[in-house]
């Protein structure tokens, strides 16, 4: 209603004469500095088709008035999820999440990659919004509606500000820890810490939000997780924007579709220390989680619906089907415990509903132990998260099923791939099913499995690593672990793969009060916080010299392309240790 419609952005108040139309438009092109994504941006506000201001991104808000009434509209994460426009026409304000203008993503099949899609361009991708079968997408708007005054240009743009900076809570992580509610070993931020490696290990959490928590590195400066997006990560030219895209990780093969649950690592980082910039990631990695990160497919005739997408491929996930040895489920779960975000619920119900489908108790005990460890351990979680008991119970059965292989391979506290040559397991792996199984017995109470367990932290303790003796910490050799494994013949020393060692053996000292698995794991936590890029038997190090620790930073020469991988490691597999170490410290 009402008369002389104004409609102001962030830039200028405009007056539209009578059918006049408005509209911003947010777009996106390459620019010559791959290195450089934000220069890629562009918007343009246009009265009757013409423009009348060219920027760079919009915040996403424009007020429309009229001399009795307005409304400011407002889209949460508008230029981040370009393509979007916001168009003003005939007395209506229309939101263009999918703009006419747009198109893709160009799809290229299965296996396809940019630059040689096969079998080729999906040809309705090229002028349309292709939108897989599974897929969710969300977005948020907010209606400001208002009596007669138009908004100011600057009161424009502290609504956009905060429509993309939500106030949000969190509750007392001291409580969080003393209730166990989460059922995992969590402990808060403790500024109090003099130890040099919890204060190390809690700025790997923190640059996730604030690249001034990184330490600066030749050429490239302090480069946290925003830092390295918008470089276009390590060798510039990836897109981690875009409606399609925008919360996930570019990293070797296309897209990591947040494998090793980045959403659930992020959200108990902000937990434990309130860190607003990481909460502002974590909460764009748990919308794409519930959303573009599933396939929500309700067809009985497709066995992997409810599963994460893969790890690998270009249009996330393309790469392969879902599997329980790629899915993770507390990213949802924390999502909705600690937000009441209900679709992460439904999306987490579907997941743990694939995960009993292909339960771990049917595992044929080839192809990696993780197979089994993940599903047991979203199993748990939906027990601690959803009340799901049926899923504590299949998790047991899945503990039982590796506990009797291991029993008839001679209770040697592993379980070999017979599939592989010679017959081999992968130590890393099992940390990742003794963890599960470790969980399931906190969860549970079900102490059957005690010898079982004892049997394996022995051997992954003895056997699988290697603490070098050192008489002086200013020439010493560092500790690692074995990649692979076969009696006699232990292959390929690993230091990254500490991490889940650290985690392995930290739960296993709580379980049985065990200072020997505590020590060991200490040890490997000092050396991993220090130097969580040196490879392993790179030669002795100064200890005493932090000028040879490796720099905390999110690009990490010594993983290029694999970014997401090892610093999605570190989140997973360190915090649990801070815990153990408080407990036996009796700072709890």
């Amino acid at each position: 209603g009402g008369t002389a419609p104004k409609v102001t952005s962030n830039v200028a108040q405009r007056t539209l004469t009578s059918g006049q139309t408005y509209e911003v438009r947010q777009l996106f092109n390459w620019t010559s500095d791959l290195s450089d994504v934000l220069a890629g941006f562009s918007f343009q506000e246009k009265v009757n088709g013409s423009n009348v201001h060219v920027g760079g991104r919009f915040p996403g808000a424009v007020d429309v008035s009229t001399s009795t009434v307005g409304v400011t509209v407002g889209v949460d994460r508008f230029w981040q999820s370009f393509p979007k426009s916001i168009k003003v026409e005939g007395g209506s304000v229309k939101v263009g999440l999918w703009p006419e203008y747009g198109s893709g993503p160009q799809f290229g099949g299965q296996y396809g990659t940019p630059t040689a899609p096969l079998p080729g361009v999906d040809a309705q991708s090229l002028n349309d919004y292709r939108f897989e079968g599974g897929r969710w997408k969300t977005h948020r708007m907010v209606f400001d509606f208002h009596a007669s005054g138009a908004r100011t240009a600057a009161q424009t743009a502290s609504f956009a500000e905060r429509v993309n900076a939500p106030i949000v809570g969190r509750a007392d992580p001291v409580k969080v820890r003393q209730s166990m509610a989460t059922g995992l070993l969590f402990v808060e931020d403790r500024d109090y810490w003099n130890f040099d490696s919890f204060k190390r290990y809690q700025r790997f959490v923190k640059i996730m939000g604030d690249d001034n928590e990184a330490d600066s590195i030749a050429t490239h400066g302090k480069v946290g997780l925003k830092k390295f997006l918008d470089s276009g990560c390590v060798n510039g030219g990836q897109q981690p924007y875009g409606w399609e895209n925008y919360g996930d990780i570019p990293w070797a093969d296309g897209y990591c579709d947040l494998h090793y649950d980045w959403p659930g690592s992020m959200l108990l980082g902000f937990l434990k220390t309130g860190h607003y910039g990481v909460y502002d990631r974590a909460r764009d990695m748990a919308a794409f989680r519930r959303d573009y990160g599933q396939n929500h497919s309700t067809d009985a005739a497709e066995f992997w619906r409810g599963a994460q997408f893969y790890e690998k491929g270009w249009w996330h996930g393309n790469y392969s089907s879902g599997l329980n040895s790629h899915n993770w489920v507390l990213g949802l779960a924390l999502n909705y415990v600690m937000f009441g975000d209900e679709a992460s619920r439904e999306a987490g119900l579907e997941n743990i509903a694939y995960v009993k489908r292909d339960p771990p108790k049917t595992w044929s005990g080839m192809w990696g132990s993780r197979i089994p460890g993940w599903a047991i351990d979203n199993l748990v979680h939906a027990h601690n998260f959803f009340g799901d008991a049926a899923a504590l119970t299949e998790a047991g059965l899945g503990v039982a099923r590796f506990r009797d292989l291991e029993v008839a391979g001679g209770m040697n506290g592993y379980h070999l791939n017979t599939g592989a040559n010679p017959p081999s397991t992968d130590p890393w792996m099992d940390n990742i099913f003794f963890i599960a199984a470790c969980r399931y017995v906190i969860a549970s109470g079900d102490t059957q499995y005690h010898p079982f367990l004892q049997r394996m932290r022995t051997w992954l303790k003895t056997s699988c690593t290697v603490i070098p003796t050192t008489t002086s910490l200013a020439s010493a050799n560092l500790p690692y672990v074995w990649y692979m494994w076969s009696p006699g013949a232990p292959n390929t020393a690993s230091s990254h793969l500490c991490w889940p060692m650290i985690d392995a053996l930290s739960h296993s000292a709580l379980l049985f009060n065990d200072a020997g698995d505590l020590a060991v794991a200490s040890v490997l936590f000092e050396s991993m916080t220090r130097y969580w890029q040196r490879p392993a038997l790179s030669g002795p190090v100064n200890a005493l010299n932090t000028a040879t620790y490796s720099p905390i930073t999110m690009r990490a020469t010594g993983y290029p392309t694999s970014e997401s991988k090892a610093l999605g490691n570190v989140l997973l597999w360190g915090g649990s240790h801070l815990f153990v170490r408080a407990y036996f410290d009796g700072t709890l």
